[in-house]
């Protein structure tokens, strides 16, 4: 059958292809007007006047779907061989295509599998983090009423302890006590401000002020001294043991009964048993002791 057939003026059905050809061999006559080859006014044929078919099965002219109209077999593919052949070959389209088919199934199988893993580790990461956040949201909550409970109780007061009334009371005595001395102190500057604006201090005022602090600061520096020498004095492991007694020891022996690692150095020493033995304390925090 023709693949694209037109229908001229005259109702055959013929090729548009060979129609074109042939009137452009004969100057455009129709061919199928019987009259045009005695008649001196032949008829004239153009390819507007065609008529085109639209065929069902498809083709060049097709509108609606369906499959290509198959064109009839060649007298040679009748026989046995050219039968089997053709058999042969439509075999091995058709397992091609299996093979392609399968591929592709296993494909869209592997990209399923990989879809579904992911699905499944996203959902399980969600629910972990779902846990996570309502474990935080309990923390928060506890935590919130700890600090609540927490302020409650800091805006109520703690109880005052039964025992400590004497110390509370001494602790408010001495605060009144500052607060006179506070009070003192500020009434004496306004009046020391208060002399001062009026007039200075005569000089001779001020002498006698400096004399009488130099003696007493003396007086005071000896005390520390003689403190100092009563202390050393009254202890029965320093007395009688002047510079020049230490200086004439010699050492007799040498003993690491400390960690070497530490700070090397001793913070005291103590004789024991009339200086029979000898306690030390050093840097490392640890003691020792010699015969």
């Amino acid at each position: 059958p023709p693949t694209d057939p037109v229908v001229p003026p005259s109702g055959h059905i013929c090729s548009r292809r060979l129609l074109l050809t042939k009137l452009t061999e004969n100057g455009g006559v129709d061919p199928f007007d019987s009259s045009s080859s005695s008649s001196s006014n032949p008829r004239t044929l153009d390819e507007s006047d065609l008529i085109e078919l639209k065929l069902d099965g498809g083709g060049a002219g097709a509108t609606t779907g369906g499959g290509a109209i198959m064109p009839p077999r060649l007298p040679s593919a009748a026989s046995l061989p050219a039968l089997l052949s053709s058999v042969q070959s439509e075999y091995d389209a058709l397992l091609l295509e299996l093979y392609d088919t399968r591929r592709t199934l296993e494909d869209t199988r592997r990209e399923l599998s990989q879809a579904l893993y992911q699905n499944d580790a996203s959902v399980r990461v969600v629910a972990r983090l779902v846990m996570e956040r309502d474990g935080a949201r309990e923390q928060l909550a506890a935590m919130s009423a700890q600090v609540s409970a927490a302020s409650a109780a800091a805006s109520a007061g703690p109880p005052a302890p039964a025992g400590d009334g004497g110390r509370k009371r001494a602790r408010d005595e001495d605060g009144e006590e500052a607060g006179e001395t506070k009070k003192a102190k500020e009434a004496n500057s306004g009046a020391a401000g208060g002399a001062a604006a009026a007039g200075k201090i005569p000089q001779s005022d001020l002498d006698s002020m400096m004399a009488t602090w130099k003696a007493l600061s003396k007086d005071r520096k000896k005390k520390s001294k003689n403190k100092d020498k009563d202390a050393a004095a009254a202890s029965p492991a320093t007395a009688g043991v002047t510079m020049e007694t230490v200086q004439s020891m010699e050492e007799t022996g040498k003993k690491s009964l400390h960690k070497s690692s530490a700070k090397a150095g001793l913070v005291s020493v103590a004789s024991l048993s009339g200086g029979n033995l000898i306690v030390t304390a050093g840097r490392d925090r640890q003691g020792g002791g010699d015969n």
